[in-house]
């Protein structure tokens, strides 16, 4: 996730608004009842979701990490078995 960071304290980062880039993110966000507050383009023009930071923001941004990291997980396990296939070499003698 981008997640804009500004210098200062932890309060102040807080108050700041979340601006999704990754599209996957942010259709999580919006399935998990989160409602964007802006919809833009960057200066790169890439499209941004801006979403106020917020307890519920922070809970969702959690559930996220989550997510990825069972996603992750679970390729890392299908790729182990995928893996040691490529490395077997049956030879002829």
């Amino acid at each position: 996730m981008m997640m804009r960071r500004t210098k200062g304290t932890a309060d102040a980062r807080r108050d700041k608004d979340v601006y999704l880039y990754n599209l996957a993110q942010a259709q999580f966000f919006l399935d998990h009842s989160l409602r964007p507050v802006a919809i833009g383009r960057g200066s790169g023009g890439m499209v941004f979701l801006k979403f106020k930071r917020d307890a519920a923001t922070e809970e969702v941004f959690q559930n996220w990490n989550d997510y990825v990291e069972r996603i992750r997980e679970k390729e890392n396990l299908k790729g182990d078995g995928d893996d040691d296939k490529k490395k077997t070499k049956v030879t002829k003698q």
